[in-house]
């Protein structure tokens, strides 16, 4: 029976895979025809004669190059192919247990203990808004104090205007999407998945290269590809993207932080034993980044120690690993009995 969960495990591990690789080719394919349909909106919106939503829609067409709509088309096709993952992965199941009925997993309650890093299961958390709280604190603190420091040193300065108020309205909304989507995807759905075909720490290592591949797929700034409209202009965009990989410094200084960043959010997950804390500490992360972007622009070429936002550079690929320090001394159970050795 162990076998069998085993390898059932590892072929939903593949199946993943499988799906990454088709919502790239998916994306190459719809991004030409994005781009063409927005620049076709922009031109009707222009006209006046359109509908609110139609002007909008068109303005946003109008400003956006042909790395945006290659980003949409990356998270339209995402969605399109959960569906029928989710239905690949369930098929699995039947076809391992065709005579059992399906039982709902068993409570961490019911369970006997087992070791925290090969716990799988999601557990009810009572601090859940606290560690949420305290996750976002960390998060956000660690990375505005590394913004500060980078100021004061003369490799960002401080923007002429702030309109503190709509700096907020644009970050917040995006922060919390982007961190309860990513979670529930990744250290809700994928690590579960993964700990139960791997070893634990194959099993964190390798979800976190995944979850690195799938945040350098975004172009860079700036990234073109000639003839937009043209129906391959979507895996020349892809192969620019990708030949990014065969850069050291590139890989170094932000691959190498998306990993640690993952690797962090899973050993968050892991010791909490629940999503409340890795959501609070994506969300920092990622206000910290957004919100620094929007007061602050960088002053100084980019280094190997800091890039042109917060999440490049050997700094911020520190201050993550620290983190991960912070993140065990939050998680210990301080309630548990103290052993003749501790007395």
């Amino acid at each position: 029976m162990l076998a069998t969960v085993k390898r059932t495990g590892q072929s939903n591990v593949l199946k993943v895979f499988v799906y990454l690789t088709a919502t790239l080719v998916l994306a190459a394919l719809l991004a030409p025809l994005l781009f063409n349909f927005g620049k076709a909106l922009a031109l009707v919106a222009e006209s006046g004669e359109a509908g609110r939503v139609v002007r909008w829609l068109g303005e946003g067409a109008r400003t956006t190059d042909f790395a945006g709509f290659f980003d949409r088309a990356l998270l339209l096709s995402g969605l399109l192919l959960v569906f029928p993952l989710i239905q690949w992965l369930r098929a699995s199941q039947r076809e391992d247990h065709p005579d059992e009925v399906q039982q709902r997993a068993p409570r961490a309650s019911e369970c006997a203990p087992r070791p925290r890093l090969a716990d799988q299961a999601l557990r009810r958390d009572p601090r859940g808004p606290l560690n949420l709280a305290a996750g976002f604190l960390l998060g956000a603190s660690v990375l505005l104090l590394l913004g500060l420091m980078l100021t004061r040193s003369g490799g960002f300065t401080w923007r002429q205007e702030i309109a503190w108020s709509e700096v907020l309205r644009a970050v917040l909304p995006a922060t919390f999407f982007f961190a309860v989507v990513g979670e529930l995807l990744f250290r809700g759905l994928l690590l579960g998945m993964f700990l139960r075909a791997l070893k634990p720490a194959v099993a964190v290592g390798l979800l976190s290269l995944l979850f690195a591949f799938v945040h350098f797929l975004q172009p860079q700034a700036g990234m073109v590809v000639p003839a937009a409209d043209a129906r391959w202009a979507g895996f020349v965009m892809l192969g620019r993207i990708l030949g990014q990989l065969a850069g050291p410094e590139l890989l170094l200084t932000k691959f190498a932080t998306l990993v640690a960043v993952g690797v962090v959010l899973s050993y968050a997950r892991i010791r909490s034993g629940a999503l409340w804390l890795p959501i609070g500490l994506h969300a920092g992360w990622v206000f910290g980044i957004l919100l620094f972007q929007r007061v602050a622009e960088p002053a100084a070429a980019e280094t190997l120690w800091t890039g042109g936002s917060l999440r490049e550079g050997l700094f911020p690929l520190l201050l993550i690993l620290a983190t991960a320090l912070l993140v065990h001394l939050l998680t210990i159970d301080y309630s548990k009995p103290t052993t003749a050795l501790d007395e």
